[in-house]
Protein backbone atom coordinates (compact mmCIF):
# COMPACT_ATOMS: atom_id res chain seq x y z
CA UNK A 1 0.00 0.00 0.00
CA UNK A 2 2.51 2.50 0.48
CA UNK A 3 4.74 1.33 -2.61
CA UNK A 4 4.51 4.08 -4.46
CA UNK A 5 5.87 6.72 -1.46
CA UNK A 6 8.82 3.79 -0.86
CA UNK A 7 9.95 4.11 -4.88
CA UNK A 8 9.51 7.85 -4.30
CA UNK A 9 12.11 7.92 -1.32
CA UNK A 10 13.97 5.38 -2.89
CA UNK A 11 14.64 7.38 -6.16
CA UNK A 12 15.93 10.35 -4.29
CA UNK A 13 18.28 8.77 -2.48
CA UNK A 14 19.63 7.26 -5.33
CA UNK A 15 20.00 10.38 -6.70
CA UNK A 16 21.15 11.95 -3.89
CA UNK A 17 23.75 9.60 -3.17
CA UNK A 18 24.99 10.11 -7.16
CA UNK A 19 24.97 13.94 -6.44
CA UNK A 20 21.96 14.87 -7.85
CA UNK A 21 20.56 16.55 -5.45
CA UNK A 22 18.62 18.94 -7.04
CA UNK A 23 16.90 16.00 -9.28
CA UNK A 24 16.65 14.29 -6.09
CA UNK A 25 13.87 16.52 -4.22
CA UNK A 26 12.37 16.83 -7.74
CA UNK A 27 11.60 13.22 -7.72
CA UNK A 28 9.48 13.81 -4.21
CA UNK A 29 6.04 14.62 -5.57
CA UNK A 30 2.98 13.76 -3.88
CA UNK A 31 0.95 14.51 -7.07
CA UNK A 32 2.35 11.26 -8.32
CA UNK A 33 0.50 9.23 -6.60
CA UNK A 34 -3.04 10.69 -7.79
CA UNK A 35 -1.44 11.61 -11.22
CA UNK A 36 -0.13 8.10 -12.54
CA UNK A 37 -3.29 5.85 -13.23
CA UNK A 38 -3.47 2.66 -14.32
CA UNK A 39 -6.74 0.38 -15.75
CA UNK A 40 -8.84 -1.33 -13.60
CA UNK A 41 -9.90 -4.67 -14.68
CA UNK A 42 -7.20 -6.54 -12.34
CA UNK A 43 -8.17 -4.62 -9.35
CA UNK A 44 -11.72 -5.78 -9.99
CA UNK A 45 -11.27 -9.57 -10.42
CA UNK A 46 -8.83 -9.14 -7.25
CA UNK A 47 -11.41 -7.39 -5.02
CA UNK A 48 -14.28 -10.23 -6.58
CA UNK A 49 -12.15 -13.29 -5.20
CA UNK A 50 -12.05 -11.59 -1.50
CA UNK A 51 -15.28 -10.93 -1.29
CA UNK A 52 -16.04 -14.12 -2.71
CA UNK A 53 -13.62 -16.19 -0.04
CA UNK A 54 -15.51 -14.50 2.72
CA UNK A 55 -19.10 -15.21 2.12
CA UNK A 56 -17.49 -18.84 1.13
CA UNK A 57 -15.67 -18.66 4.60
CA UNK A 58 -19.15 -17.89 6.47
CA UNK A 59 -21.17 -20.32 4.25
CA UNK A 60 -18.15 -23.59 5.41
CA UNK A 61 -18.44 -22.00 9.51
CA UNK A 62 -22.53 -22.35 9.39
CA UNK A 63 -22.20 -25.70 7.53
CA UNK A 64 -19.67 -27.37 9.67
CA UNK A 65 -20.64 -26.43 13.00
CA UNK A 66 -24.54 -25.92 13.27
CA UNK A 67 -26.11 -28.85 11.57
CA UNK A 68 -27.16 -30.89 14.09
CA UNK A 69 -26.27 -34.16 14.42
CA UNK A 70 -28.39 -37.10 15.51
CA UNK A 71 -27.02 -36.93 18.92
CA UNK A 72 -28.68 -33.55 19.29
CA UNK A 73 -31.68 -34.27 17.52
CA UNK A 74 -32.16 -37.32 19.98
CA UNK A 75 -31.60 -35.17 23.03
CA UNK A 76 -34.20 -31.94 22.03
CA UNK A 77 -36.73 -34.47 20.72
CA UNK A 78 -36.83 -33.04 16.85
CA UNK A 79 -34.74 -31.66 14.14
CA UNK A 80 -36.84 -28.90 14.85
CA UNK A 81 -35.74 -27.82 17.99
CA UNK A 82 -32.10 -28.97 17.85
CA UNK A 83 -31.90 -26.27 14.93
CA UNK A 84 -33.65 -23.37 17.04
CA UNK A 85 -30.76 -23.81 19.31
CA UNK A 86 -28.70 -22.28 16.92
CA UNK A 87 -31.32 -19.95 15.49
CA UNK A 88 -28.78 -16.86 17.06
CA UNK A 89 -26.09 -18.36 14.50
CA UNK A 90 -28.23 -18.56 12.20
CA UNK A 91 -30.01 -15.36 12.13
CA UNK A 92 -26.41 -13.69 12.37
CA UNK A 93 -25.22 -15.26 8.94
CA UNK A 94 -28.44 -14.17 7.55
CA UNK A 95 -27.19 -10.59 8.51
CA UNK A 96 -23.49 -11.06 7.82
CA UNK A 97 -23.83 -12.64 4.45
CA UNK A 98 -26.19 -9.73 3.17
CA UNK A 99 -23.53 -7.06 4.69
CA UNK A 100 -20.97 -9.18 2.42
CA UNK A 101 -23.31 -9.03 -0.62
CA UNK A 102 -24.36 -5.35 -0.55
CA UNK A 103 -20.72 -4.22 0.37
CA UNK A 104 -19.57 -6.34 -3.35
CA UNK A 105 -22.51 -4.27 -4.71
CA UNK A 106 -21.15 -1.04 -3.53
CA UNK A 107 -17.84 -1.82 -4.76
CA UNK A 108 -19.01 -3.24 -8.20
CA UNK A 109 -21.43 -0.61 -8.79
CA UNK A 110 -18.51 2.07 -8.31
CA UNK A 111 -16.66 0.31 -10.57
CA UNK A 112 -18.86 0.91 -13.56
CA UNK A 113 -18.41 4.29 -13.23
CA UNK A 114 -14.55 4.32 -12.52
CA UNK A 115 -12.34 3.16 -15.48
CA UNK A 116 -8.97 4.09 -14.20
CA UNK A 117 -7.26 3.78 -10.34
CA UNK A 118 -4.39 6.13 -9.28
CA UNK A 119 -2.16 5.48 -6.11
CA UNK A 120 -4.92 6.29 -3.81
CA UNK A 121 -7.68 4.58 -4.92
CA UNK A 122 -5.66 1.28 -4.81
CA UNK A 123 -4.69 1.82 -1.23
CA UNK A 124 -8.45 2.87 -0.24
CA UNK A 125 -9.53 -0.56 -2.14
CA UNK A 126 -6.88 -2.74 0.19
CA UNK A 127 -8.13 -0.97 3.43
CA UNK A 128 -11.68 -2.00 2.44
CA UNK A 129 -11.11 -5.62 1.69
CA UNK A 130 -8.64 -5.45 4.98
CA UNK A 131 -12.11 -4.99 6.91
CA UNK A 132 -13.95 -7.01 4.87
CA UNK A 133 -11.97 -9.98 5.50
CA UNK A 134 -12.82 -9.80 8.90
CA UNK A 135 -16.27 -10.51 8.45
CA UNK A 136 -16.29 -14.10 9.09
CA UNK A 137 -14.87 -13.07 12.95
CA UNK A 138 -17.66 -10.70 13.46
CA UNK A 139 -20.15 -12.83 12.29
CA UNK A 140 -19.09 -15.97 14.87
CA UNK A 141 -18.93 -12.83 17.44
CA UNK A 142 -22.51 -11.90 17.52
CA UNK A 143 -24.03 -15.53 17.48
CA UNK A 144 -21.93 -16.43 20.12
CA UNK A 145 -22.04 -13.89 22.69
CA UNK A 146 -24.93 -11.60 20.90
CA UNK A 147 -27.80 -13.38 23.05
CA UNK A 148 -25.49 -12.24 26.98
CA UNK A 149 -26.93 -8.96 27.44
CA UNK A 150 -26.16 -9.16 31.20
CA UNK A 151 -22.56 -10.06 30.92
CA UNK A 152 -22.67 -7.03 28.36
CA UNK A 153 -20.62 -9.46 26.38
CA UNK A 154 -23.74 -8.83 23.31
CA UNK A 155 -22.85 -5.10 23.25
CA UNK A 156 -19.82 -5.48 22.74
CA UNK A 157 -19.83 -8.30 20.29
CA UNK A 158 -22.36 -5.94 18.76
CA UNK A 159 -19.75 -2.75 18.88
CA UNK A 160 -17.29 -5.11 17.34
CA UNK A 161 -19.22 -6.02 14.34
CA UNK A 162 -20.53 -1.81 13.80
CA UNK A 163 -16.67 -1.11 13.75
CA UNK A 164 -15.76 -3.92 11.49
CA UNK A 165 -19.11 -2.82 9.00
CA UNK A 166 -18.05 0.82 9.20
CA UNK A 167 -14.29 0.70 8.59
CA UNK A 168 -14.94 -1.69 5.84
CA UNK A 169 -17.54 0.71 4.46
CA UNK A 170 -15.87 4.35 4.77
CA UNK A 171 -12.81 3.27 2.88
CA UNK A 172 -15.13 2.66 0.30
CA UNK A 173 -16.59 6.05 0.33
CA UNK A 174 -12.97 7.16 0.50
CA UNK A 175 -12.52 5.76 -2.86
CA UNK A 176 -15.53 7.35 -4.07
CA UNK A 177 -13.76 11.06 -3.04
CA UNK A 178 -10.71 10.45 -4.41
CA UNK A 179 -11.63 9.67 -7.64
CA UNK A 180 -14.42 12.42 -7.33
CA UNK A 181 -11.59 15.08 -7.27
CA UNK A 182 -9.64 13.42 -10.19
CA UNK A 183 -12.97 12.52 -12.10
CA UNK A 184 -11.84 13.35 -15.40
CA UNK A 185 -9.19 11.38 -15.54
CA UNK A 186 -10.67 8.26 -13.42
CA UNK A 187 -14.47 8.46 -13.95
CA UNK A 188 -16.14 7.56 -16.79
CA UNK A 189 -18.65 10.58 -18.23
CA UNK A 190 -21.42 9.68 -16.82
CA UNK A 191 -20.46 9.73 -13.07
CA UNK A 192 -19.78 13.39 -13.57
CA UNK A 193 -23.43 14.83 -13.58
CA UNK A 194 -24.44 16.18 -9.64
CA UNK A 195 -27.12 13.43 -9.68
CA UNK A 196 -24.94 10.40 -10.19
CA UNK A 197 -22.53 11.45 -7.87
CA UNK A 198 -24.91 12.36 -5.07
CA UNK A 199 -26.77 8.94 -5.33
CA UNK A 200 -23.31 7.26 -5.59
CA UNK A 201 -22.50 8.82 -2.16
CA UNK A 202 -25.82 8.56 -0.71
CA UNK A 203 -25.23 4.67 -1.00
CA UNK A 204 -21.99 4.62 0.13
CA UNK A 205 -22.72 6.87 3.13
CA UNK A 206 -25.93 4.08 4.67
CA UNK A 207 -23.26 1.38 6.13
CA UNK A 208 -20.75 4.07 7.72
CA UNK A 209 -23.53 6.01 9.33
CA UNK A 210 -25.86 2.81 10.53
CA UNK A 211 -23.08 1.43 11.89
CA UNK A 212 -21.70 4.33 13.89
CA UNK A 213 -25.12 5.30 15.52
CA UNK A 214 -25.53 1.30 16.48
CA UNK A 215 -21.95 1.99 17.96
CA UNK A 216 -22.86 4.72 19.64
CA UNK A 217 -26.25 3.29 21.25
CA UNK A 218 -24.27 0.52 22.89
CA UNK A 219 -22.98 2.99 25.17
CA UNK A 220 -26.24 3.86 26.81
CA UNK A 221 -28.77 1.03 26.08
CA UNK A 222 -27.80 -2.98 26.22
CA UNK A 223 -28.29 -4.43 22.51
CA UNK A 224 -28.56 -8.08 21.97
CA UNK A 225 -27.09 -9.37 17.89
CA UNK A 226 -30.80 -9.66 16.95
CA UNK A 227 -31.35 -5.68 16.60
CA UNK A 228 -28.05 -5.22 14.49
CA UNK A 229 -28.95 -8.47 12.28
CA UNK A 230 -32.30 -7.17 11.39
CA UNK A 231 -30.77 -3.75 10.42
CA UNK A 232 -27.94 -5.44 8.17
CA UNK A 233 -31.17 -7.87 6.73
CA UNK A 234 -33.36 -4.41 6.36
CA UNK A 235 -30.66 -2.79 4.41
CA UNK A 236 -31.38 -4.70 1.72
CA UNK A 237 -34.93 -2.31 1.48
CA UNK A 238 -32.49 0.50 1.92
CA UNK A 239 -31.14 -0.12 -1.31
CA UNK A 240 -34.12 -0.93 -3.11
CA UNK A 241 -35.82 2.48 -1.71
CA UNK A 242 -32.60 4.30 -3.16
CA UNK A 243 -32.44 2.61 -6.44
CA UNK A 244 -36.31 3.87 -6.64
CA UNK A 245 -35.46 6.97 -6.04
CA UNK A 246 -32.54 6.99 -8.38
CA UNK A 247 -34.56 5.83 -11.29
CA UNK A 248 -37.78 8.12 -10.37
CA UNK A 249 -35.28 11.15 -10.27
CA UNK A 250 -33.96 10.11 -13.87
CA UNK A 251 -37.29 10.00 -15.25
CA UNK A 252 -38.24 13.58 -14.17
CA UNK A 253 -34.90 14.47 -15.26
CA UNK A 254 -35.63 13.17 -18.55
CA UNK A 255 -38.71 14.70 -18.81
CA UNK A 256 -37.86 18.29 -17.80
CA UNK A 257 -34.41 18.07 -20.54
CA UNK A 258 -37.47 16.72 -23.10
CA UNK A 259 -39.59 19.60 -22.48
CA UNK A 260 -36.46 21.76 -22.69
CA UNK A 261 -35.36 20.66 -25.94
CA UNK A 262 -39.42 20.75 -27.27
CA UNK A 263 -39.48 24.14 -25.94
CA UNK A 264 -36.62 25.72 -27.45
CA UNK A 265 -36.91 23.41 -30.72
CA UNK A 266 -40.26 25.57 -30.86
CA UNK A 267 -38.90 28.81 -30.22
CA UNK A 268 -36.53 28.20 -33.34
CA UNK A 269 -39.57 26.98 -35.54
CA UNK A 270 -41.08 30.07 -34.58
CA UNK A 271 -38.11 32.32 -35.69
CA UNK A 272 -38.60 32.00 -39.48
CA UNK A 273 -42.45 32.63 -39.42
CA UNK A 274 -41.69 35.75 -37.24
CA UNK A 275 -39.26 37.30 -39.47
CA UNK A 276 -41.71 36.10 -42.46
CA UNK A 277 -44.13 38.44 -40.69
CA UNK A 278 -41.46 41.17 -39.69
CA UNK A 279 -40.91 41.64 -43.35
CA UNK A 280 -44.38 41.51 -44.82
CA UNK A 281 -44.83 44.56 -42.19
CA UNK A 282 -42.19 46.40 -43.16
CA UNK A 283 -43.03 46.27 -46.74
CA UNK A 284 -46.44 47.28 -45.61
CA UNK A 285 -45.26 50.27 -43.62
CA UNK A 286 -42.99 51.02 -47.11
CA UNK A 287 -45.49 50.63 -49.20
CA UNK A 288 -48.13 53.11 -47.28
CA UNK A 289 -45.02 56.06 -46.32
CA UNK A 290 -44.40 55.81 -50.37
CA UNK A 291 -48.44 56.04 -51.55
Amino acid sequence: MIEPALRQIGEAVYHCVRGKTRYGLKVIRPSRLVSETAETSRLSCFSDGVYSIVATLIILDICVNNVPTAAHVQMHGSVVKALSQDAPMFLSYVGTFVTVCLLWYLHHTMFRHIRAQNSVVLTCNKMALLFAGYLPIVFKLTGQFGKEVGTGNSSLAVQVNSVVVFLASVWLLAMWITASCKKSEILHSSAHTTMANMFMVAHLCTYPVTSLVIFCLCFFVPINSDVINWVQIGMIGVFILLKLIRNLAQKCLEKGEAKISMDKNRQLSEIPANRESFRAMHEGAAATAYV
